[in-house]
């Protein structure tokens, strides 16, 4: 029962501490205030049980209402006797009146009461109702004895107060029994009910005793009456008043009254009214104990309702259970899922009818077999282990995926879940469920192999060769691994001249030759693009990776056919060999590659094993990409300028600007790990190979443009023109034509005064990208040189494909116009393409008298090197463009 708490008493109205004081007090107060003390309890009371309801305001409120109103008229009628006793005096018609009016609100309470205490169960409220009237009864049969029977034997008659005082009792005792079997259901903790039941029982017992003085009008002199009476009033309002009224309100129906107690009720009042009539004198009294055998039979009526509610009760909890079994049954068996009951030793004892769905065999074939027959035996041991840690453990609940693999049919998968209920005596087995998960199986087999295997070739892919390198340096002792890093060589060049599709052909192609080859002997990976390593977790040491690597090399010697074409797929290969516990997947892979890279500066299409000395000129390499990437950021980069000359009047035609890169950009002497000044072509080399030649590009065209525009105007000779080298990349890159374009448009600087030298590569890769860049920069008017010519494998020819102005002689077929022997057909070749061609043609790399003077005599007009100047700062060839000018004039 839920206890009062301080709080909740403290709600309480003030009308009812009142009455719990006047009946404690009610004792000590002389006779003559027992009636106004009657006629002030009986007008708080109703007030207190009204705005308790009102304040409290539940939700359905008409139970208590009816309380509320039959409550009023009772004590209404009380107002009545007490105010006929106080101003007439017994005897008067007061209080026969009054009682009769205060009997008009019982119906109306038990009908509350009824109301409150309904459950919305229809058949729990019957047996409340049942089990109420039984103690009604009995208490009445008790109360006829005791009380009514000896007044009829003194007095030989009933008065009708006497009757109405015995029904006030029998009806307390009725709502009584209907308030504590609603205060006693398991479900329900409430005081407000309590307090209701307190009252009613007060009431009760103040009515017996009163009835039991008043035979001897002794009533005005016991205040234990009124003591009770006013315990049973307080008790109502604090119901009334107390909050947990709102939670027993019962639902908002009319509750309607059985008709076997219905019939009781009419019976009784037969009855009781015959009786009445018999002892007045009206009916010949009986001569049997009438009102013993009618208790008797009415509760042998009530008990005999009350079996049949209790039976009908069993056969509707029957009738719900069969219900709900066969609801559960139908849906076992037409679930998706199956399920399979199992002893502890594996038995099927019971299994759904849709097992067949699944195993492929029906229930009838699996029942009283072992459920480890069904299973694949790769996954047997571990079903099994699972299987007895389950029946070990009573609280387990295990899930997982198996393969079945039942006879004559394909494999399946399943996904179990198994469940101890061998303590559970409704089930004493492990409960299995399964359902078929192949369909989900595959496309999570197929994720998992898009997620780790290359599209294009089928290859493991970068992810997965990462994890078997975590396996093989973590798990396995150095000197049994090694890596083959490997790289198509002019394989862009096959993409840009017959597409990508016949790239991607030839992609196919090496790596089916790389799985024949190696074999089981590796892992095949491709790590994308034209990458591919070779994963060698058991090898005798570096012979047997190196014999590997040859015979890589063999295999894609041989060609592919590419549509019309035919084409070898020769590669470059370095070797890193797993020899220490510091190894790791990362560094591995870094040595590979450094090697690979060896292998192409050695000439390509073959393999180097990597050198650990090799990690001092890596660690070179980072600091020098480090500091060009500084010298960048802080524009401590310079160029020189070396003077082209015209070999005829000496002048100074222009300038070729060349990168410097100072001594203070390196960090001075004291750099870490820099020993000496990089060369130029050891920057351009890290520079493309890092990404830095784009930044460092767009530099050196904004710088040299900027440097001529000073130039033209100090200068005073609108002919001088400045020439820059390019990178192929730089020209394959979208945009380098918009770069050269902003840079002339701000330094003002026309555009023929321009030229862009580039190597022969750019004749070799074919790229349309360049192209295209090439014949931008020429509609913009930009010239452009061939540099270094002659030193490619180029047919000359090819010159004609691209919009050259210039072609540039290298210092090789130079230098050999020194000497006796000097031999100058190379250079008269190529004056005379050149002339075919309309191309103008420099010397490069002149350097002596002689050779100088050979070019004159072979016709060559224009030419650069050391005999006329080295390249030097942007004022130093402004003095010596100004000396120049002197001496020619």
């Amino acid at each position: 029962m839920q206890r009062i708490t301080t709080t909740a008493a403290s709600r309480l109205p003030l009308g009812v501490l009142v009455l719990l004081s006047a009946a404690v007090l009610h004792g000590r107060l002389p006779a003559s205030w027992h009636l106004p003390w009657i006629l002030v309890v009986a007008v708080v009371g109703p007030l207190g049980v009204w705005s308790g309801v009102q304040r409290n305001s539940p939700a359905r409120s008409a139970g208590w209402h009816h309380l509320a109103a039959g409550f009023t008229i009772y004590c209404l009628g009380e107002v009545v006797v007490a105010l006929d006793l106080l101003l007439v005096g017994p005897g008067h018609w007061g209080k026969p009146a009054g009682t009769a009016v205060g009997m008009l609100g019982w119906p109306l309470m038990i009908r509350g009461a009824r109301r409150v205490v309904a459950s919305g169960r229809t058949y729990l409220d019957r047996e409340a109702m049942i089990d109420a009237s039984i103690i009604t009864v009995g208490v009445a049969y008790v109360g006829w004895y005791t009380v009514i029977v000896p007044q009829i034997e003194r007095n030989g008659f009933l008065t009708f107060s006497a009757l109405a005082s015995t029904a006030f009792w029998t009806l307390a005792v009725l709502v009584f029994g209907l308030l504590v079997a609603k205060a006693l259901a398991p479900d329900v903790t409430s005081a407000s009910l309590w307090l209701f039941a307190v009252a009613a029982i007060a009431g009760g017992s103040s009515a017996a005793i009163y009835r039991g003085v008043e035979f001897d009008h002794a009533w005005q002199s016991a205040p234990i009456t009124r003591i009770t009476m006013g315990i049973a009033f307080a008790a109502i309002v604090g119901a009334a008043w107390h909050p947990s009224m709102r939670a027993v309100t019962s639902r908002e129906r009319d509750v309607r009254i059985w008709p076997p107690v219905v019939a009781v009720g009419v019976g009784v009042s037969v009855l009781s009214t015959g009786l009445f009539l018999a002892a007045l004198g009206v009916l010949p009294a009986p001569e049997v104990d009438v009102p013993g055998m009618a208790a008797s039979a009415l509760v042998v009526v009530l008990l005999v309702a009350r079996i049949g509610l209790t039976l009908q009760a069993r056969e509707a909890a029957k009738s719900e259970i069969t219900r709900k079994e066969a609801r559960y049954r139908s849906l076992v068996e037409h679930a998706f899922d199956g399920t399979l009951l199992a002893d502890r030793d594996g038995v099927v004892r019971w299994g759904s009818s849709n097992t067949g769905m699944v195993t492929g065999r029906g229930i009838d074939l699996m029942q009283d077999r072992s459920l480890f027959e069904e299973l694949d035996q790769r996954d047997l041991g571990r079903f099994v282990e699972e299987f007895q840690r389950c029946v070990a453990d009573g609280d387990a609940r295990i899930r997982g995926t198996a393969r079945l693999a039942p006879p004559g049919g394909a494999v399946r998968w399943v996904e179990y879940s198994l469940v101890n209920q061998l303590d559970n005596d409704a089930v004493a087995a492990v409960v299995v469920n399964y359902r078929d998960v192949t369909d989900q199986q595959h496309v999570r087999d197929a994720l998992v192999h898009q997620a780790t295997h290359d599209q294009l070739t089928g290859l493991p892919n970068r992810q997965q060769l990462i994890e078997r390198l975590e396996v093989v340096t973590t798990q396995q002792p150095p000197g049994h691994a090694a890596v083959l890093f490997m790289d198509l060589d002019h394989f862009k060049v096959i993409n840009d001249s017959l597409g990508h599709h016949a790239g991607d052909t030839l992609l196919v192609a090496v790596a089916e030759r790389l799985r024949r080859t190696v074999g089981d002997r590796g892992t095949v990976a491709r790590l994308g693009g034209d990458e591919f390593v070779i994963l060698c977790e058991e090898i005798s040491g570096s012979t047997e990776a190196v014999s590997l690597a040859g015979e890589i090399c063999d295999a894609l010697d041989a060609t592919v056919t590419l549509g019309a074409h035919e084409v070898s797929a020769h590669a470059s290969i370095g070797v890193a060999l797993h020899t220490t516990a510091e190894d790791t997947p990362v560094s591995l892979l870094r040595e590979a590659d450094t090697a690979m890279y060896r292998a192409k500066e050695q000439g390509r299409n073959g393999f180097v094993v990597y050198d650990g000395s090799w990690a001092a000129s890596t660690a070179i390499r980072l600091s020098l990409e480090s500091a060009l990437r500084r010298a960048l950021e802080d524009d401590l980069l310079e160029l020189h300028y070396q003077p082209i000359v015209d070999l005829v009047d000496g002048r100074t035609l222009g300038f070729e600007a060349l990168l410097r890169w100072s001594g203070d950009a390196l960090g001075g002497p004291t750099h870490q790990t820099l020993t000496r000044r990089p060369t130029p072509l050891e920057v351009i080399t890290l520079a493309e190979e890092s990404g830095l030649i784009y930044p460092l590009g767009e530099w050196v065209v904004h710088r040299a443009c900027a440097d001529l525009a000073h130039l033209l105007q100090q200068a005073h000779d609108h002919n001088l023109f400045v020439s820059i080298n390019v990178s192929g990349l730089q020209l394959r890159r979208h945009g380098f034509g918009a770069v050269v374009h902003e840079a002339l448009t701000t330094s003002g600087v026309p555009a023929d005064r321009l030229m862009i030298e580039l190597t022969e590569s750019v004749l070799v890769e074919q790229s349309s990208a360049a192209q295209e860049t090439m014949n931008q920069l020429r509609r913009q008017g930009v010239r452009l040189a061939m540099d270094d010519f002659g030193t490619g494998y180029s047919a000359l020819t090819n010159l004609k494909r691209f919009p050259f102005t210039t072609v540039k002689i290298d210092r090789g077929f130079v230098e050999d116009l020194d000497g006796p022997d000097a031999d100058s057909g190379v250079v008269r070749a190529v004056l005379g393409m050149a002339a075919a061609l309309d191309l103008q043609v420099v010397a490069e790399g002149v350097s002596t008298e002689a050779q100088r003077q050979v070019l004159e005599q072979v016709g060559c007009t224009r030419a650069q090197g050391y005999l006329f100047g080295r390249a030097v700062p942007l004022d130093d060839a402004l003095a010596m463009l100004e000396t120049t000018i002197v001496r020619t004039a």
